[in-house]
C-alpha cells in the first residue's frame, strides 16, 4: 500500500473494521477502543503493508520523532495485539515481530476507493468492504487498487495451503470445505499445477513453505464465519515472501459457494492473468442448507475410521436429499462406502458395500453428468476388487483423464497397477496423486507402499516417516510398513505396529507375540510352521498376514493354498502381495502359472502386452 494512502476513514485488517478517527476496531457486534498511540502504531503498519515498519518510522508517526524508548514501543505493540484477540508475538495472525527490523501486518489490508462515514458495526461495513472487493464477477481488491498480473506468468506450480479458521471449532467443516473446494476447482484450469497444502507453522516462511512443496508460488488464506456473513482472506506469496496478491470476499454464509469460486477466479488471474470467464466450479448446489450437509459429510470422510465413515454417510444422505442433483454428494458417499468395505471381513459384506457403491455413483452420474468421468474411479476400483482387470483399466483410463483431475482416482489407480503386477506404473501413479495432495496419509503411505514394491527401501522408509508422522493410518497401510520393518529387521518394531493393526480392527491379538518370537529364529522353523498351522485352523490370523507369514516361513504351499481363495474370492487378500521380494517361492510354484490364469492376470497382460519372463513382468508402456 503507498504510503500516501489516507487511511483515516476506515479500512479493513484480516476480519477487523479498523476507524481510525473514532480509535475503534470492530470485530462483528464487539468494539475495542484502542489509546491514540496504539492506533496511530496500527495506521503506520496498515500504510506501509505489507512491508516492514522500522522502530524508526513508529517513532516518527506515533511519538512525532521525539526521542523514544524501547520500552515504550514495545508496550504500544502489545497494546495494539492485545486488542486484536490477544494476538501471541512467538505466533502471530495480526502483528509479526522482524527482529532486528520492526514490525509488520500479516493480514490482508482492504481501503475503500470512496470512503464513507461508516457506522459501528460489522454488518453496515459490509457493504462498503464488498463494493471495493468486487472487481467484475467479485474479484478482489488489491492493495487500494486492482493488482496487475506478475511479471512472470510462467508459474511452475502453486500450494494452496490449508485456510486458517478465525471463528469457532464448530466451523472446522465449513473453513476445510472451503479451501478444498478452491483446490479442487482450480484443478480444472488448464496449465496450472495446483497442490494441496497443510496448514504452515505459524513461525513458517513463504520460501520454506516453498520449498516443502517445490512450487514458486504459496497461497495462504483465512475464513471467517460471523453472525450470518462469512469472510475469506486470501493472499499470495512469493518466495521471497513479497505479497504479489491479495484479497478480501465478504457475503452472506448462504453464499459461501459463489465466495469460494470468485477467490479462484482471482488467484488464477493473478498467476497467469486475468480470462474472459471466471473460474467455475463442475456442479453446484441447488442451496446452501445442501451444501452444508455435504461439507460436513466430506469432513468425516477424510478422517477415515468407522465412527467418522458412518457421520459421513449421514451427512451425505441428508445433503442428498435436500438437493438430487448435486454429484459431489454421491461421489463422496460412493467413497465412503468403499472404505467401509476395507473394515468388513465378511467377503459377502465387503460385496454388498461395493454394491452400493456403484449404486450410488451411477444414481449421482446420472443426476449430474459433470461427475461421470471422476465416477469411474468408484467402477475402477471396485472392479478391480473383483479381478475384472481390463474393464477396470478402461474405467480408470477415463477416471485418470478427467479434466477435474480427481486426486483419489490416481490413487486408486496405483492399488489396481500393483495388482496386476505393473509396479513401475503403479509407483508413477502414486507419485502423482502424491503430487497433488502432498500432506496427506493416505497418498504418503501409498507412495512408501510403492516404493517397497520396488524394493527401495530408502524412499520407503522416508515416506513411511512422512505417513506415520500424521497418523498409525489405515489398517492395510500399518500391515505393509510392519512389513516393510520385518524386512529392514526391525522385528520388535513390527509386532507392535501389527497388534496395533489387529486391535484397530477389533481382531485377536494373541498369535501376535508367539508368532514373532519364532520369526525371530532361523527359517525354516517347525515351531512355526506347527503355530501357523494352529492359528489358521483356529481362523485367528486374516488370510492377508497368514498368506504373509507363510511366505516368510519358506512355505510356498501353503501360501498357493490361500492364494487359490481369491479365484472365487479376489479381494479377500491385496492380489498384489504375489510380486513382493518376500513371495518368490509362490512365483516359483508348479501351480503359480495356473493360478494366474485363474486370476485372470494372464489374459490381461496378453490384452495390455506385458510378458512374464524370470520373475518380473514386462510391459512395454511401463
Amino acid at each position: 500500500m503507498s504510503p500516501d494512502s489516507d487511511l483515516q476513514s476506515g479500512f479493513e485488517i484480516g476480519p477487523y473494521s479498523v476507524l481510525p478517527e473514532r480509535n475503534l476496531v470492530v470485530l462483528g457486534d464487539s468494539e475495542t477502543h484502542l489509546e491514540p498511540k496504539q492506533m496511530k502504531a496500527l495506521v503506520a503498519l496498515a500504510r506501509h503493508h505489507p512491508g516492514v515498519v522500522s522502530k524508526q518510522v513508529l517513532i516518527d508517526a506515533v511519538w512525532d520523532g521525539r526521542i523514544t524508548s524501547d520500552e515504550s514501543i514495545t508496550g504500544c505493540i502489545k497494546g495494539l495485539r492485545a486488542a486484536l484477540g490477544n494476538d501471541s508475538p512467538r505466533n502471530p495472525k495480526y502483528v509479526e515481530t522482524i527482529h532486528g527490523s520492526g514490525y509488520r501486518l500479516i493480514v490482508p489490508v482492504i481501503l475503500p476507493q470512496d470512503p464513507q462515514p461508516v457506522e459501528n458495526t460489522r454488518r453496515n461495513w459490509l457493504p462498503a468492504l464488498v463494493a471495493v472487493a468486487a472487481v467484475a464477477a467479485g474479484a478482489a481488491y488489491f492493495f487500494g487498487g486492482t493488482a496487475p498480473p506478475p511479471e512472470s506468468s510462467q508459474i511452475d506450480s502453486v500450494v494452496i495451503t490449508r485456510f486458517v479458521n478465525l471463528s469457532s471449532e464448530s466451523t472446522q467443516p465449513t473453513v476445510d470445505g472451503i479451501t478444498e473446494q478452491v483446490i479442487s476447482t482450480l484443478y480444472g484450469v488448464p496449465d496450472l499445477q495446483i497442490k494441496k497444502g497443510d496448514l504452515p507453522a505459524a513461525d513458517e516462511s513463504a520460501l520454506e513453505v516453498a520449498d516443502r512443496y517445490a512450487v514458486g508460488w504459496v497461497v495462504f488464506g483465512s475464513v471467517q464465519e460471523m453472525n450470518g456473513d462469512i469472510r475469506i482472506n486470501a493472499r499470495i506469496d512469493d518466495r521471497d515472501s513479497v505479497v504479489e496478491w491479495a484479497g478480501t470476499f465478504a457475503g452472506l454464509d448462504s453464499e459461501k459457494f459463489a465466495l469460494h469460486e470468485e477467490v479462484a477466479t482471482a488467484i488464477r488471474d493473478a498467476i497467469i492473468g486475468e480470462q474472459d470467464e471466471s473460474v467455475r466450479a463442475s456442479s453446484k448446489p441447488a442451496n446452501s442448507e445442501a451444501y452444508d450437509k455435504y461439507l460436513l459429510g466430506h469432513f468425516y470422510l477424510a478422517k477415515r475410521d468407522t465412527a467418522s465413515l458412518d457421520q459421513a454417510i449421514t451427512y451425505l444422505d441428508e445433503a442428498i436429499a435436500l438437493d438430487r442433483n448435486y454429484g459431489p454428494a454421491y461421489l463422496d458417499l460412493a467413497n465412503t462406502y468403499v472404505l467401509l468395505a476395507d473394515y468388513r471381513e465378511d467377503y459377502r459384506e465387503r460385496e454388498a458395500m461395493f454394491d452400493l457403491a456403484i449404486a450410488t455413483v451411477d444414481a449421482g452420474a446420472r443426476q449430474d453428468t459433470q461427475i461421470r468421468d471422476a465416477a469411474q474411479t468408484i467402477h475402477g476400483y471396485v472392479l478391480s476388487k473383483r479381478g475384472e482387470w481390463m474393464a477396470a483399466a478402461e474405467a480408470f483410463d477415463i477416471a485418470t483423464n478427467d479434466e477435474a483431475d480427481y486426486p483419489v482416482s490416481h490413487h486408486y489407480h496405483s492399488i489396481m497397477l500393483a495388482a496386476v503386477g505393473r509396479v513401475d506404473a503403479s509407483l508413477a501413479a502414486a507419485i502423482r496423486a502424491r503430487e497433488m495432495e502432498p500432506d496427506s496419509q493416505v497418498m504418503n503411505s501409498r507412495l512408501a507402499i510403492a516404493y517397497l514394491w520396488k524394493n527401495d527401501l530408502a524412499n520407503a522408509r522416508r515416506n513411511f516417516d512422512i505417513a506415520n508422522s500424521m497418523g498409525p493410518g489405515a489398517y492395510i497401510s500399518q500391515l505393509s510398513y510392519a512389513l516393510f520393518l520385518v524386512r529392514d529387521g526391525q522385528l520388535q518394531e513390527a509386532r507392535e505396529v501389527v497388534r496395533g493393526a489387529m486391535q484397530v480392527r477389533n481382531m485377536d491379538t494373541s498369535w501376535v507375540d508367539p508368532v514373532f518370537d519364532e520369526l525371530n529364529g532361523s527359517m525354516p522353523s517347525d515351531t512355526l510352521n506347527s503355530l501357523l498351522a494352529d492359528y489358521a485352523a483356529r481362523g485367528a490370523i486374516p488370510p492377508n498376514v497368514l498368506m504373509t507369514f507363510w511366505a516368510l516361513a519358506e512355505q510356498p504351499d501353503q501360501v498357493i493354498n490361500i492364494a487359490r481363495e481369491l479365484v472365487d474370492q479376489p479381494g479377500l487378500v491385496e492380489i498384489e502381495l504375489i510380486y513382493l521380494h518376500e513371495f518368490r517361492g509362490l512365483r516359483q510354484h508348479d501351480d503359480f502359472t495356473s493360478l494366474t490364469d485363474q486370476l485372470g492376470l494372464l489374459a490381461y497382460w496378453e490384452n495390455v502386452g506385458c510378458q512374464w519372463n524370470d520373475d518380473q513382468l514386462n510391459c512395454p508402456e511401463d
